[in-house]
């Protein structure tokens, strides 16, 4: 039976054969399966390689895209906040930056344009900055002034996308940069992406993802995947956009492994295999003969592999130079981790003597230290140094000799560089050289400290001047001797300083001599001697705090002052203003510090008056006076300015020290009082004070010039009557009116004023010769044509008129009282005259003023001894020719000049305001005369008064018109007031009122010298008129002037047709008398029926004519 081990030899080659089919097997596996994640790495690589391609295009496509709002940011500017034809722009623009779809304009973060608008109006009006879900990267934007991109996230417009948001800034109204809006462009997903990753993907057949980490939620968020399969081991690149990253992964789509060529790779190692175990087989009967050689050799060859393994891992592991140097001092192997460490390349020294590779003195160190070992044997250490290409370096090196199996054989010297500890240690050294030098040399009080005990380590001499003690004395005490504060707060403020949690201190310290300073102490921790030390500088800030206190005081003055405060530079540059500076000019403190003061100039002063201010400033070092400066928002301001110079130690000007007041209101407080002292408050024209002196002006420039000056002295007619019958608010009205036209009608250079109630006088300097005197009659004519102008005063029309009287200096007067008085008189003139026109002075006027004088005085003695009578003209029916009334005519019995016409006195009377008491007695007579001859028996007859238009515009009048009448009522009938036209023509409500309350009371109106006036239509109609009275200059030619006759007959004809009765006055002929009788005439009156006369002749013609009841 064989045995086991003897069946195993026999069958040795068959189950080496097997054993090496496995091995082979395995070995095949093994390969198999490294070839296999090698070409995955390989695989790998190349899609690493194609994704850095592709991520960069992606990355190019995108900043591509982005890049756009780089140059709708410069249209922006360039168009100073807009982009003209933005629209038409943007879509050419859009096919120029691949992967952009959308461009849009925010200003102030609002979507105010985008195009296309189509697809994206869904946008318009929407606010960047107030989405709260998206508006962190648009603050990022505005506060950083960089290109963001949000996203990605669902649009406004639909889709998915991410949007670039450059932020733009245009300069304001300072010129400083004020935040516009956004410029904008919107990339679409997966647009943006196709162009960049289709190729690989239909070439390479790769899935891929691109994905970020949300900002907000830390979380994964896809952007865009190519499906929704998970990639699996997928190669990654990071794409840098901005603000944020985002990672791009790709994976094939059937997986990293190649089935087809593994099963083809199989197939060859199975056939190697079974090769391989057959041919172990075959040649193991060949080699078990030497097997046991081979064993040997084997075991040999393996230990040495192993210790040569070990000698190059262990070499290749120093960090030092290593020379191995033979006998003769040849290199014969070098090491070196840094080659640029040696003397000269690694070729160059083996097999060379070191000492024709390094310096001479290099060699000679090597030398001595060979020499030494083969002395004794001992290893040495030696330091040198080597001039390399970036500098000197140091070395350590240690020399010791290496021994072979047969003997010496060479030295091994193993080198460190030590470069950077004696740069430490020279450095340090001269650092601490440096500080001893500085320290004991030092001009400021330095101490060194232990923090651990506060024991003053060291002090300089400025230390030891400063305190008080010598150098041993300070140095053996602790800082807390010094320090005001306690020993414990002093241990915890050296703990700040060694921490550095501060370095800046402030402290009272005690002197030797009990004084305790304030000082300012920087310090902070230092090495010296191998101790943790303080370095401690002190300075003395005793007297800086107490200039600070003062500085503070001066502060809170210059801060709370009412006055303006500047200070400015020696150039005039602002460099500080107090809160009442800004009050006054209205800016604030940085729009005007580093300006010059210039800014606030006014324009109103010349170059002279500024160079008259420097001038005494520079002389006398101060300049104070009114000035006109500049606001901020443009107004033009008086100030009261004060300027002190301050000047350095060498006398030049430091700077400037302005202190100024607004004094607006003072000035126009002094305007104000200016006003009211030389103008009049209700028309603004000079009064008479500053008449007088522009007139004693301009007759002193007349002497001056041997010219002439013109006044015209001004009244107006009927203003009485408006200014009481319509109120004083009208007659303001009136008076502010006139004066706008007398100023509009003379040059700027004349005056007008006013000199009270309805008087003006106006001046005209400058007059030379005869064509100047004439131009001043026109002017004077002219202002009778603008008053002659209607007035509308509280929507109606009123009329006045002027007089005005004309002196001349120096023809009619020297002096401003002689030519006001003479241009008075010609004023009155003018009023006797007619009114509505100017007058001339001429001397022989002075004595008929003076007679007026006495006429006015001589009126009012007749007013109180009633010194007048009536007498009344009658008038009679035309058709029977019976007395049916009479017109009360007024005369003045005058003591001296006997009977007196009213001609020539009512207008003085209407004047002086006498017609008022005379028409009152005069109605008062009449009616009393009326009732006499009643009660006597003779017929009622209808007794007509004439009212002048002074006493008619009277509110009085109506309630004297009843108080008459009273208890008579049969004679209310028998009373008409005679009025003219000119009553109709004011046209008042007021005029309008009292003529109906006086009617009312049965009292008819009679219209005198009809036809004469502004005659109108519309005022009879409106006015309770009774009877019309033609005008005796109409009667006087008919029937003979066929024009008077035609208007006689008119004025009869129009008068029937309004129901009114018509009294022909002046009737002197018979032929006139039938002339009207045949037109219709309702009454006569004339010199034919009969002159005017006293009651009694009138009731004796009335008894003679057989009118006399029983």
């Amino acid at each position: 039976m064989i045995s086991l081990s003897a069946y195993v030899r026999r069958q040795r080659p068959l189950l080496v054969g097997l054993l090496v089919f496995l091995a082979t097997a395995l070995v095949s596996g093994l390969l198999i399966s490294g070839f296999e994640r090698q070409r995955i790495e390989i695989r790998r690589v190349e899609v690493t390689n194609t994704l850095f391609d592709e991520a960069q295009d992606l990355r190019s496509n995108i900043e591509h895209a982005l890049a756009v709002t780089y140059a709708l940011a410069a249209l922006v500017r360039q168009g100073e906040g807009r982009i003209p034809n933005f629209e038409a722009l943007a879509e050419q623009m859009l096919p120029f930056y691949q992967g952009a779809s959308s461009l849009a304009l925010a200003p102030a973060g609002v979507v105010r344009q985008i195009v296309p608008l189509a697809e994206n109006s869904a946008v318009i009006g929407h606010d960047l900055l107030a989405d709260p879900a998206r508006n962190r990267e648009a603050f990022l934007a505005r506060d950083t002034g960089k290109l963001t991109l949000a996203g990605p996230f669902p649009l406004k417009q639909g889709g998915m996308g991410a949007v670039g948001r450059l932020p733009v800034y245009l300069p304001d109204e300072t010129g400083e940069p004020a935040f516009w809006g956004f410029v904008a462009v919107v990339i679409r997903f997966p647009d943006v992406l196709t162009t960049a990753l289709l190729p690989s993907v239909e070439k390479y057949r790769f899935d891929y993802e691109l994905w970020r980490t949300h900002p907000d939620t830390g979380a994964r968020q896809v952007i865009a995947a190519s499906s929704a399969r998970p990639l699996v081991e997928p190669v990654e690149h990071e794409i840098e956009v901005p603000n944020g990253v985002w990672t791009l992964g790709v994976a094939p789509v059937a997986g990293w492994k190649d089935g087809s060529g593994q099963l083809f790779e199989l197939a060859v190692a199975a056939v190697l295999c079974f090769a391989l175990g057959w041919l172990a087989t075959s040649l193991m009967q060949l080699r078990e003969h030497r097997s046991a050689l081979q064993r040997i050799v084997s075991e040999r060859t393996a230990e040495l592999a192993a210790r040569e393994a070990r000698l190059a891992a262990l070499i290749a592991s120093l960090p030092d130079k290593m020379l191995l140097i033979d006998e003769d001092r040849r290199v014969v192997e070098c090491h070196a981790p840094e080659p640029r460490l040696l003397a000269a390349p690694v070729d160059d020294l083996i097999g060379r003597l070191y000492a024709q590779t390094v310096p001479p003195e290099v060699a000679a160190k090597f030398d001595a230290a060979i020499d030494a070992i083969v002395a004794d044997g001992g290893p040495r250490q030696i330091e040198y140094a080597l001039d390399l290409a970036d500098g000197v370096h140091y070395f350590s090196a240690s020399i010791s000799r290496l021994t072979g199996a047969g003997g010496p054989a060479g030295y091994i010297a193993l080198a460190r560089d030590i470069t950077e500890r004696v740069r430490m240690e020279r450095a340090l050294s001269e650092s601490e050289m440096r500080y001893r030098a500085l320290f004991a040399n030092s001009r400021v009080v330095m101490l060194v400290i232990d923090p651990a005990d506060g024991a003053i380590v060291d002090a300089n001499e400025k230390a030891c001047a400063y305190y008080g003690y010598d150098h041993a004395t300070l140095t053996r005490m602790q800082i807390s001797d010094i320090n005001a504060l306690s020993r414990e707060k002093v241990l915890q403020e050296m703990a700040r300083a060694r921490a550095r949690a501060a370095d800046y201190f402030q402290f009272r310290h005690r002197l030797a001599s009990g004084e305790v300073r304030d000082v300012e102490v920087a310090s902070g921790p230092i090495e010296l001697g191998g101790r943790s030390l303080l370095y401690s500088i002190v300075q003395d800030v005793t007297e800086r705090r107490r200039y600070e206190e003062r500085m503070r005081e001066a502060m809170v003055v210059y801060n709370a002052s009412s006055q303006a405060i500047m200070t400015t530079d020696a150039q005039g540059v602002i460099t500080s203003v107090n809160p009442a500076f800004c009050a006054i000019t209205g800016y604030s403190v940085d729009e005007v510090v580093g300006h010059r003061s210039s800014m606030f100039k006014s324009g109103r002063h010349d170059p002279a008056f500024f160079g008259t201010m420097w001038s005494r400033l520079a002389a006398g070092g101060a300049w104070e006076g009114e000035i006109w400066n500049r606001r901020k928002n443009g107004e033009i301001y008086p100030q009261w300015l004060t300027i002190t110079a301050v000047r350095n130690d060498d006398g030049t000007v430091a700077e400037y020290v302005s202190l100024f007041s607004d004094i607006t209101e003072r000035k126009q407080q002094e305007e104000a009082i200016w006003r009211q002292a030389n103008f009049d408050p209700l028309t603004g024209l000079a009064n008479r004070s500053l008449l007088q002196d522009r007139l004693e002006h301009a007759l002193a420039q007349a002497r001056r010039h041997d010219g002439k000056v013109g006044l015209m002295f001004l009244d107006l007619d009927g203003f009485k009557w408006i200014n009481d019958s319509l109120g004083h608010d009208v007659g303001d009205e009136m008076l502010v009116e006139v004066a706008r036209r007398l100023k509009a009608s003379v040059r700027e250079q004349d005056t007008v004023a006013r000199l009270g109630g309805d008087e003006f006088t106006v001046v005209v300097s400058d007059l030379h010769d005869q064509r100047d005197m004439e131009d001043l009659h026109v002017v004077a004519e002219k202002l009778v044509a603008v008053l002659r102008e209607p007035f509308l005063l509280g929507n109606a029309r009123h009329h006045v008129s002027g007089s005005i009287g004309i002196t001349v200096f120096p023809d009619d007067g020297a002096d401003v009282q002689t030519l006001l008085r003479n241009a008075d008189i010609a004023m009155y003139k003018a009023k006797q005259a007619g009114k509505n026109r100017a007058q001339f002075y001429a001397h022989h006027m002075q004595a008929d003023a003076l007679a007026r004088v006495q006429l006015e005085n001589d009126l009012r003695i007749a007013v109180e001894q009633q010194q007048f009578v009536l007498h009344y003209q009658p008038i009679v029916n035309t058709a029977s020719g019976r007395i049916v009334g009479a017109e009360a005519l007024i005369r003045w019995q005058h003591p001296r000049r006997g009977l007196v016409s009213p001609a020539d006195f009512i207008a003085v009377a209407e004047d002086c305001g006498l017609i008022v008491p005379i028409g009152a007695w005069a109605l008062s007579e009449a009616v009393r005369q009326s009732r006499a001859w009643r009660e006597a028996g003779y017929p009622a007859l209808r007794i007509a008064v004439n009212v002048s238009g002074v006493q008619f515009r009277e509110p009085g009048l109506p309630e004297l018109v009843r108080s008459l009448l009273a208890g008579a009522a049969d004679g209310r009938e028998h009373l008409m007031l005679e009025i003219t036209e000119s009553v109709l023509m004011d046209s008042s409500e007021e005029a309008e009122a009292r003529m109906r309350e006086i009617n009312g009371q049965g009292i008819g109106y009679s219209l005198d010298d009809f036809g004469t006036g502004f005659s109108s239509l519309s005022y009879l109609k409106r006015f309770p008129v009774d009877v019309v009275k033609i005008d005796r200059s109409f009667v006087r030619d008919c029937p003979d002037d066929r024009s008077d006759a035609s208007l006689v007959e008119a004025i009869i004809n129009m008068a029937h047709s309004l129901d009114l009765r018509v009294t022909a006055e002046g009737v002197e002929s018979e032929a006139q008398r039938d002339f009207l009788r045949r037109l219709g005439c309702d009454y006569l009156q004339g010199y034919l029926i009969g002159r005017p006369m006293l009651a009694a002749e009138l009731a004796l013609r009335m008894a003679a004519d057989g009118v006399l009841h029983g």
